[in-house]
């Protein structure tokens, strides 16, 4: 299994990964850290396994509606060794434990799962001089969802956008459909 001195895996990942982005971690300052990415049942039958007495700590990063981990880090420390790990950020995404703190005792593997977040959808109904027409619509969408929302009809005008479509994206989205006199031509 390659071995990757932390500092480089970091640049690594960003070049190849432009949505995950790492955030700042305690254990990337020591430069006795070593990290070793791919599968934890990656071995290469003719290279023979070194013994080493330092402790394995896995941390697999997983996305809950995948099978299996988009990321999997290996850190290899002596006993005793006190670990600070931020998750990455991936937008549209929130995670339970965004930071991993303690203590090596004993090899130890954790998976972090990444949920899908939920963001806000707001259109406002305006006349041109910023007067509401009609209530808001809100409706709430996850990261990536399409969406379509249909104007209302509102008596004696005409919305100038009858419909908006997207896809949505990793924040709250706020837009206004502007109404017009019922016998305005829009071009």
């Amino acid at each position: 299994m390659n071995k990757i001195i932390v500092l480089l895996i970091t640049a690594f990942l960003i070049l190849q990964t432009p949505s995950i982005l790492f955030a700042q971690t305690g254990i990337l300052t020591d430069p006795e850290t070593t990290v070793e990415t791919g599968s934890s049942d990656e071995t290469d039958p003719d290279e023979e396994e070194e013994e080493d007495p330092r402790l394995k700590l896995i941390i697999n990063y997983q996305k809950e509606e995948e099978e299996s981990p988009f990321l999997i880090v290996t850190y290899r420390q002596d006993p005793g060794f006190f670990f600070n790990i931020a998750a990455p950020y991936i937008e549209g995404y929130d995670t339970d434990f965004p930071r991993l703190l303690g203590e090596l005792t004993e090899d130890t593997e954790m998976t972090i799962f990444y949920h899908l977040r939920a963001y806000s959808l707001t259109v406002h109904y305006r006349l041109l001089d910023g007067n509401p027409v009609t209530n808001d619509h809100q409706q709430s969408e996850t990261y990536g969802n399409e969406y379509s929302v249909t104007s209302p009809n509102i008596a004696g005008y005409k919305p100038i956008t009858p419909e908006i479509e997207g896809v949505m994206p990793g924040r709250d989205v706020e837009l206004t459909i502007f109404y017009v006199d019922k016998n305005t031509i829009i071009e």
